[in-house]
């Protein structure tokens, strides 16, 4: 019989103990919760920005390659777009540029997948 007081006594100041470490722990849990909420929005936002640009740079390609041609339309962006990247190969950079004006690319970002 003391065995099983002694047993319920443990049990009952561990349960107190978890207890009070929840106690003192929720602001902080309450904080990381806020601040994850926060950065999900921003990300959101950004990939958001992100598929509006790309939404504007197909129509740029396609107003290019509909009036001069493919090869015209990819020479009149070289301006603006460095031939490469600081160490990324041609061939990476034309994939780049192929991923970029693919509608599918851009229906894919703007859906959030």
């Amino acid at each position: 019989m003391e065995s099983v007081e002694r047993e319920c006594g443990a049990l009952g100041g561990l349960f107190q103990a978890i207890v009070n470490d929840m106690k003192s722990s929720y602001p902080v849990w309450e904080d990381f919760g806020a601040k994850a909420t926060k950065l999900h929005s921003q990300l959101r936002t950004t990939v958001l920005a992100a598929v509006a640009f790309l939404e504007a740079f197909q129509k740029v390609a396609d107003m290019a390659t509909s009036s001069r041609g493919q090869q015209m339309a990819w020479r009149s962006l070289a301006p603006i777009w460095p031939t490469t990247r600081p160490g990324a190969t041609q061939h990476q950079d034309r994939r780049l540029l192929s991923g970029l004006s693919s509608t599918q690319t851009i229906r894919h970002l703007h859906r959030g997948e």
